[in-house]
């Protein structure tokens, strides 16, 4: 699990716009419900990406993620992947 890991599916999700369709999809679904960066997380592991939340949360605060990017992190979480 890494940090390389949280650019690189960044990367994957710019080339392939079906795999960022389904990233809004399901990141916009209430956190309760399995969405925000529990969803995020779980369509990056399903493709062979592993990093934990707080993993994630590092490369949003280094500033590694464009706006758009931290809107679809966000999908309705605040860091450590709690509901807003």
């Amino acid at each position: 699990m890494s940090k390389q890991h949280v650019v690189a599916f960044r990367e994957q999700v710019e080339a392939d716009p079906a795999l960022s369709e389904q990233l809004r999809d399901e990141t916009a679904r209430p956190y309760a419900a399995g969405g925000g960066t529990q969803a995020l997380i779980r369509i990056a592991r399903e493709r062979g990406f592993e990093f934990t939340q707080d993993e994630l949360d590092e490369v949003v605060a280094e500033g590694e993620l464009s706006e758009l990017e931290l809107d679809l992190v966000a999908g309705g979480a605040q860091p450590g992947g709690e509901p807003s």
